[in-house]
């Protein structure tokens, strides 16, 4: 196994979720391989602080609570006044197309009689 197998299947071993077959594969190669080794140590340990970390709550400020939500409120406005203009757009073009085909139609309706 190389390294770069290794390590992306870190996660699912730290997950549990390895096939039998990939699981001593990984197993073999990281006591053999000091680098992987330490890659997993590290993400064992990055793993254990979300845990600890994640049970605490983090309450934003009002100050930047108050700045996201105005953040989030304008972009809400624009992305509303993009999608008008993109329907009006749509609408426009469909009217023109709609027209030049009712002219043709009826050009070539005029010309038969």
């Amino acid at each position: 196994m190389r390294c770069e197998e290794a390590t992306s299947l870190m996660p699912a071993y730290l997950e549990g979720e390895l096939l039998p077959e990939k699981l001593l594969e990984l197993e073999e190669h990281v006591a053999t391989c000091p680098l992987c080794l330490r890659k997993l140590e590290e993400l064992k340990r990055n793993r254990e602080l979300l845990k600890e970390e994640g049970q605490k709550v983090f309450i934003a400020p009002r100050a930047l609570s108050d700045r996201v939500l105005a953040r989030v409120r304008r972009e809400r406005i624009i992305l509303k006044r993009r999608a008008r203009r993109i329907k009006t757009g749509i609408i426009g073009f469909l009217l023109a197309l709609g027209a030049a085909s009712w002219a043709i139609f009826f050009r070539r309706r005029r010309k038969r009689i």
